[in-house]
């Protein structure tokens, strides 16, 4: 299990700074679904031996849609008002607002590779990694709407890219700036079917079922359909609060899952995770 590391930040005793956290996901349409996702991804960030602390992390869910919208002229309309919490809007946009709403100093976006990008043509029909990261900083870097230190960050951070490429698996450096991406292939919940005995333990299951799927192989390249499967058919042995389908309470589910991997070095030696705690420090 990751140990919480000290701090870079300089004197012991200073505040850090303020983190919004953009996640791509499940946006529930009930608060008690919002508050959830925060947990999730707080309790991921503190579990996995992060620096700082969870009360600076706030969490924003967007759509893929959202992430594809930014850069179209129609999207794009001077005067927009301020977008419901459940409109798509282009993320650009949705990010100004929410730091107009409550300044932050860093800005970390973590997107899925899977649905792909479909702004990125029809070939190859899987996404690539290096096309799906250069749209989301090329469509910061010329963005109007994006508060100037981030789209400053994002022309920074696409010409480092250009000369030195972040590694694929989890590596690269740390955060210097104000802003980083998450690049999670093919889909979160990849990590959560990371460690098969993290999500065994969830169903109080000592032993593998005769009709478990040996994970993670068998999820390799549909991890949230493999998962969803798998806790439909169990979820009656899960956690009292969590007895419905996955589809209706993703974010607890996983939850549940994150609590369960506390222990589990392969969770943390995850790409996601190895990747996060570079980031966050």
């Amino acid at each position: 299990m990751p140990t919480r590391r000290s701090s870079r930040r300089g004197r012991r005793g200073d505040k850090p700074p303020p983190i919004a956290l953009f996640v791509e996901g499940t946006r529930s349409e009930l608060p008690s679904g919002a508050r959830m996702l925060a947990t999730l991804w707080r309790e991921l960030c503190e579990a996995g031996g992060s620096s700082t602390t969870t009360g600076a992390i706030r969490v924003c869910p967007f759509t893929k849609g959202e992430l594809i919208a930014m850069g179209d002229n129609e999207a794009q309309t001077p005067g927009l008002g301020k977008p419901s919490p459940f409109q798509m809007v282009p993320l650009d946009l949705r990010i100004r607002h929410e730091f107009d709403a409550q300044p932050f100093e860093v800005l970390l976006v973590a997107f899925d590779a899977h649905p792909k990008n479909q702004k990125l043509g029809p070939t190859p029909s899987s996404p690539c990694r290096h096309e799906e990261l250069s749209f989301v900083l090329d469509r910061f870097s010329e963005s109007s709407h994006l508060p100037a230190r981030f789209r400053d960050a994002a022309v920074t951070l696409r010409a480092r890219r250009r000369s030195v490429p972040i590694p694929a698996r989890g590596g690269g450096r740390a955060i210097r700036g104000p802003l980083d991406l998450l690049y999670m292939d093919p889909e979160f919940e990849a990590l959560l079917v990371s460690d098969d005995n993290a999500v065994r333990r969830v169903f109080s299951f000592d032993s593998r079922p005769k009709d478990w799927p040996r994970l993670p192989p068998a999820a390799a390249n549909r991890p949230k359909v493999v998962l969803s499967r798998l806790i439909d058919r169990h979820r009656d042995r899960g956690p009292p609060h969590c007895r419905t389908t996955f589809n209706s309470n993703p974010h607890a589910w996983a939850l549940e899952i994150v609590r369960a991997a506390r222990r589990s070095h392969r969770f943390w030696r995850h790409p996601i995770t190895a990747r996060l705690r570079l980031i966050l420090g």
